[in-house]
């Protein structure tokens, strides 16, 4: 190594410790470079301690303690959690749900209070400036608490956290138009504004975290995908490789079972945009229910804008046309047709199925075979409501009820495109003593097939 090579390593390390603190850089009066290098290091000694210094402060101090779903979901009151499904009065009431859940493992918090303010733009109708406003929302929660905020008492790891706020209007072409009474088409810059304020156990510090949403661009209809964590105690959830969070910020995969006229190939085109087995629909087993004809559309009830007639004459049967429905029944299955939907074809059916509730039935379906990426989060089956199974009873006893014939040869026709269900569905017997009827269906006095399969 020659003498110039050697020099300026020596420098390069002499002037690394001095910027270190390590060593004072050797003065040369003389010489004016070297006096710079040294007033250089001089200020770097002082300024680069402080800079690592407050990075690490930075980190430790910035450390985030919960972890947002990067969009609000907007669903129907039927599709909330048990607990919260008990504070609705309509399942067809709009919900939105917003989720989070705890980042540090060994951190507890206490008594954590969940609120939600509506913020929005306006211009003053007094000197036209831009005005900012912030509304306070109601929330669901427990009966005992605020309408104004939740309070989770304890968050623990591995629990995933939900605010449901009740929208009180419809939406509009699957937008939110209205929150609460507060109309969002004359403001700009709508958004949802969720603030956490609570406290960690053990060192009792108050924390704060606040997450905004856009109306208009960060809301996702349907549920969340369940956090499914799979572990046998709460030590599992806290290993570092707990993978339980892998799908919390994907929206659910939804499932209708199908178990009579949704089963037929027309149906399943129109909900999932084609007939293809193993792709967007598949056949399963649902156990612990049968299928039985026990509900009806009572054709007595005038104010009804569906009714039946005897063919080609406006003679108006008084009695009950009976359709398929769903019995839990221990021991006995169900074998149908699994169909793939969004959560808009769920709104349609919602309407469609104004004689049956939507009830989450996934537990009792067998999804062994299935593949995973077929494999809905949530399955739904239409289970009739209570008023049009005592009215089907009631018409079955009195002999006033019959099956409607375009109806059974639907069902016929769906089961025959499907391995073995035709064959299951015939050997079903039909309520004793009531007859098979050609009618003619009107809509507000109108012909009406309900079987056109038209587009949504």
């Amino acid at each position: 190594m020659d003498f110039e090579a050697a020099t300026a390593i020596r420098l390069f390390f002499t002037v690394g410790a001095a910027i270190m603190g390590v060593m004072d850089f050797p003065a040369e009066p003389a010489n004016f470079y070297h006096a710079v290098i040294a007033f250089i290091c001089a200020i770097l000694s002082v300024l680069l301690p402080a800079l690592v210094l407050g990075i690490v402060l930075v980190r430790i101090f910035t450390v985030r303690i919960f972890k947002w779903r990067a969009t609000i979901s907007l669903i129907r009151g039927s599709e909330v959690d048990d607990e919260t499904h008990r504070l609705i009065k309509n399942d067809r009431q709009m919900i939105i749900a917003v989720r989070w859940y705890k980042i540090p493992r060994q951190l507890v918090i206490s008594n954590l209070l969940a609120e939600a303010f509506l913020n929005y733009r306006t211009v003053s109708r007094v000197d036209g400036s831009v005005v900012h406003r912030t509304e306070r929302l109601r929330v669901l929660g427990p009966p005992d608490q605020p309408t104004y905020g939740r309070t989770f008492p304890r968050v623990w790891t591995g629990m995933p956290l939900t605010l449901w706020i009740p929208v009180d209007a419809e939406m509009d072409a699957g937008r939110l138009v209205e929150i609460q009474g507060r109309g969002l088409r004359g403001v700009s810059s709508p958004g949802l504004l969720v603030r956490l304020t609570g406290k960690t156990v053990g060192f009792t510090t108050d924390i704060i975290d606040e997450k905004w949403y856009s109306t208009e661009h960060d809301v996702q209809l349907g549920r969340f995908a369940p956090v499914h964590p799979a572990v046998e105690s709460r030590k599992d959830v806290i290993a570092a490789n707990w993978r339980g969070w892998e799908h919390f910020g994907e929206p659910a995969r939804y499932a209708v079972f199908g178990y009579g006229s949704l089963a037929h190939p027309n149906t399943i085109r129109q909900l999932c945009g084609a007939v293809e087995r193993d792709k967007n629909f598949f056949i399963a087993e649902l156990s612990d229910w049968r299928r039985s004809w026990t509900v009806c559309t009572d054709n007595t009830d005038r104010s009804r804008s569906v009714a039946y007639f005897e063919p080609d004459s406006d003679n108006r049967i008084d009695g009950q046309i009976l359709f398929l429905n769903l019995v839990r029944e221990k021991a006995s299955s169900v074998r149908g047709v699994v169909l793939l939907v969004q959560s808009d074809a769920l709104a349609y059916l919602d309407d469609r199925e104004g004689n049956y509730d939507r009830v989450d039935v996934t537990s009792s379906v067998d999804l062994s075979g299935v593949a995973d990426e077929l494999k809905p989060d949530v399955v739904w089956a239409y289970v009739g409501k209570e008023s049009a199974v005592r009215q089907a009873n009631r018409g079955i006893v009195r002999r006033s009820a019959v099956i409607w014939r375009p109806y059974l040869d639907r069902l016929s026709d769906a089961f025959a495109q499907h391995d073995n269900l035709l064959e299951t569905f015939q050997r079903e017997p039909l309520p004793p003593d009531v007859r098979v009827v050609d009618l003619d269906r009107r809509k507000r006095d109108q012909p009406a097939d309900p079987y056109a399969d038209a587009p949504r």
